[in-house]
């Protein structure tokens, strides 16, 4: 694809690109965004690094230049756009505020869990997910469950947003979700899974199987 100001770039490179927090489109390419956007680039220029090499460098772009570079295959270094994307990559090294913004995001993932499907989830997430009446493990994902079992998930999610929160909209799906949207340190909208758990909310809120089980807890 052809990018502002670097031209035609490789799709790892743009990866690399978008792991500094880079912006990109063909009209501008900018690192001058809310820091909120630009953690949304990094963790996308990582999860798709990862996805293309099946490696995991986190948000270290030195140790992902170094790979790329020894890995031909994944067409980082084709002379296209290398230079200038090389030249973003070393002043992203040097970017002392992208240096405070791993940070941040390192916070958030050391407080996270890796759940089958849906892969990094914050706290909020996972509750939300309980709450929906999900099994969750690292290997398993699972609705078929027992109604007694469906039940204790979700008075579990429950207590966990009110700890989290210190408030309590019941089993009220939408109204948890829309809360925790506009309530920014509770990292509900951190992107590893966010979109999938959107997903899992809006399918389920009207759900009546779900109507039933909450009628028999109260």
């Amino acid at each position: 694809m052809t990018i502002a100001r670097f031209g035609r770039i490789t799709p790892t490179q743009g990866h690399m690109l978008w792991l500094v927090g880079y912006y990109l489109s063909r009209a501008k390419s900018t690192l001058d965004i809310p820091d909120d956007e630009r953690k949304d680039h990094m963790i996308t220029g990582r999860k798709r690094l990862i996805d293309k090499t099946g490696m995991d460098f986190g948000y270290d772009l030195t140790a992902w230049h170094n790979f790329l570079i020894d890995h031909k295959e994944h067409g980082y270094d084709h002379p296209f756009a290398f230079e200038g994307v090389k030249k973003a990559v070393f002043a992203g090294k040097l970017d002392k505020h992208r240096d405070q913004l791993v940070k941040e995001l390192r916070t958030i993932e050391k407080e996270a869990e890796r759940i089958a499907q849906f892969g990094l989830v914050t706290q909020s997430q996972l509750a939300i997910l309980k709450l929906i009446r999900y099994r969750l493990s690292g290997d398993e994902v699972n609705l078929s469950i027992p109604d007694d079992e469906r039940i204790s998930n979700m008075i579990l999610g429950r207590k966990g947003l009110g700890k989290l929160t210190g408030l309590d909209f019941g089993y009220d799906l939408a109204a948890w979700d829309q809360f925790l949207i506009a309530r920014a340190e509770y990292y509900y909208t951190f992107s590893y899974a966010f979109k999938l758990v959107q997903q899992a909310v809006h399918h389920y809120k009207s759900d009546t199987g779900r109507e039933r089980l909450i009628s028999k807890i109260k």
